[in-house]
């Protein structure tokens, strides 16, 4: 690390090519500036992120773990998507 423990030093990173959309790029250039970093320490933090996840753990702002209490709370037929529903509403 450099001296402030902030930076990594030119022995301890790689380089690395990778190709994004424009539009990706765009929205990896605000989120950086956002956060007041370069492009390059973003994108090292969030593979490091992805890297680490657990698969088995979806992020929090996905539909999965907003209804994950929810799955398999409701008492129902086990057949009830292929029920005939033969004169419902009439």
């Amino acid at each position: 690390m450099s001296d402030d423990g902030k930076y990594p030093t030119h022995d301890e990173v790689r380089p690395m090519s990778l190709k994004v959309t424009g539009a990706l790029d765009d929205q990896v250039a605000e989120a950086a500036a956002r956060r007041n970093v370069s492009k390059s320490e973003l994108v090292r933090e969030a593979i490091a992120e992805y890297i680490v996840r657990d698969p088995d753990d979806p992020p929090a702002s996905s539909f999965l773990a907003q209804a994950q209490d929810l799955a398999g709370c409701l008492d129902a037929s086990p057949t009830l998507s292929t029920d005939s529903f033969d004169g419902y509403g009439e």
